[in-house]
């Protein structure tokens, strides 16, 4: 066709364009008006673009987007995405939707806790609860704790518990004065007397209900001197055989009045607890840890019945966001809430910007206490795993790479499907000091890795 317009055929006006290519075989110039393709504003739709919908995939692109949809169906481990493309060219904001609408259909993960290990502290324990119910569960036990702090002492200043305790004291003094007085007696029959002095007690003669000193002991005659000392060397053995049993009475004392104690705290405590492992009783995991809280409670009820830090505790190095309701001691029983997704619908899409090592796994804080480093499970700060663990997370591949150590434990936990915190200083071997071994999450998550073409 093109042929025979050149051969001088004639040809209509709506064939110019064919003739401008025929023309362009000879190096002529093109006319003007072939250059753009005009387009009449009256025969839109629309009056501007903001009145379109977005596109929901890339035009031209069919395969690309029927291989991201494969992929982001594939839930299985070892599959994720890699998507490249020239920067501007719009194939991340239409990825970015497709996941989005994607995870927005998909279930909402758990919530993730971290709480105090009572056998193990440098261990903490990791609590997975349904969305919103971590932090429910935050704040009964915060409540908890402040009801503990009043119904312990309240139940150790009543008067149950004071006479209980007073009639134990009163039988380990009567069961060591009935002692002390059989030898008493047996030393009065002998001539001698048991004294009580400031240093302890002391065996001493007597004559006329009087007490002998050194000189009126040198008048006396041999024979009833050595009788005398003969006497005191008796009973001052079975003074030290009564002496050695009282250790064992005290102790014996002890035992009841911690038993007493013991009963007391479950008394005060062992309903609170139960109101609220009634309110988890679909959660084990919840029900072991009150478990071990009341326990713990139990063995340290007199940090129950201590008064409140002073107020200048801030001066001596403490600072005041870490004291909990006013003493550290009480921080033990905290929850931290790790991950929340109670106002969350669907799976998250988390895309990290700067992926660090400790941005992509979390980390382990201290805090400076009198001139000392220390930490607690309450210091342990999520990464993008463990807010994308259940859904979506998307990295600029070339800012993974240039991270040091990060594209290593991104495959590490990949591989491993669990997310485990360690400070770089522990996997390199630099630092020797105690620090926390958080439990390793399980990891299920699709990661999206973004790469641009460089122009």
């Amino acid at each position: 066709m093109i042929a025979s317009r050149i051969l001088g055929q004639p040809w209509a006006p709506d064939d110019r364009l064919d003739f401008e290519m025929a023309r362009m075989t000879y190096n002529e110039a093109l006319f003007p008006d072939v250059l753009y393709k005009r387009c009449d504003p009256a025969q839109l739709p629309f009056k501007t673009t903001a009145e379109l919908e977005d596109l929901s995939e890339i035009l031209g692109q069919p395969r690309a987007m029927e291989a991201v949809q494969f992929g982001l169906g594939m839930r299985r481990q070892g599959f994720n995405l890699f998507l490249f493309g020239s920067v501007g060219t719009g194939e991340y904001p239409a990825i970015r939707r497709l996941i989005e609408e994607k995870a927005a259909k998909e279930p909402t993960p758990p919530d993730c806790c971290y709480v105090n290990n009572f056998e193990h502290p440098e261990k903490p324990r990791v609590l997975q609860l349904p969305p919103g119910r971590g932090t429910i569960l935050r704040d009964d036990i915060e409540r908890l704790v402040e009801e503990l702090r009043s119904a312990i002492p309240a139940a150790f200043e009543g008067e149950n518990y004071r006479a209980r305790r007073h009639v134990i004291e009163e039988e380990i003094k009567e069961r060591r004065e009935k002692a002390l007085e059989g030898i008493a007696h047996q030393a009065e029959a002998k001539g001698v007397a048991l004294l009580r002095t400031p240093t302890g007690l002391v065996l001493a003669p007597v004559r006329d209900k009087k007490v002998l000193d050194s000189d009126q002991v040198s008048q006396l005659s041999e024979e009833e001197a050595k009788k005398i000392e003969h006497d005191i060397a008796e009973l001052h053995k079975k003074l030290e055989a009564a002496m050695r049993q009282v250790p064992d009475w005290e102790h014996e004392g002890r035992e009841k009045i911690r038993q007493l104690s013991e009963e007391v705290t479950i008394f005060a405590v062992g309903h609170l607890i139960e109101e609220i492992r009634r309110k988890y009783v679909d959660l084990s995991e919840v029900s072991d840890f009150l478990s071990g809280m009341q326990r713990d409670i139990i063995e340290n009820a007199n940090e129950f019945l201590s008064p409140p830090e002073h107020p200048l505790t801030a001066l001596m190095g403490i600072p005041q966001p870490y004291v909990a309701k006013g003493s550290m001691f009480f921080r033990r029983y905290q929850v931290s809430l790790f991950v929340d997704h109670s106002a969350n619908r669907g799976a998250p899409v988390i895309y990290l910007d700067h992926p660090t090592y400790q941005n992509l796994v979390g980390q382990v804080e201290y805090l400076a206490h009198l001139g000392a480093l220390s930490t607690d499970f309450n210091l342990i700060r999520p990464g993008a795993l463990h807010e994308a663990n259940g859904g979506y997370l998307i990295l600029d591949a070339l800012k993974v790479i240039a991270q040091p150590y990060a594209w290593e434990a991104l495959k590490r936990a990949l591989r491993s499907g669990e997310i485990r915190i360690e400070s770089l200083g522990q996997i390199l071997s630099l630092v020797s000091t105690v620090s926390l071994e958080p439990q390793s999450i399980p990891l299920q998550v699709k990661v999206e890795q973004v790469g641009f073409r460089i122009q």
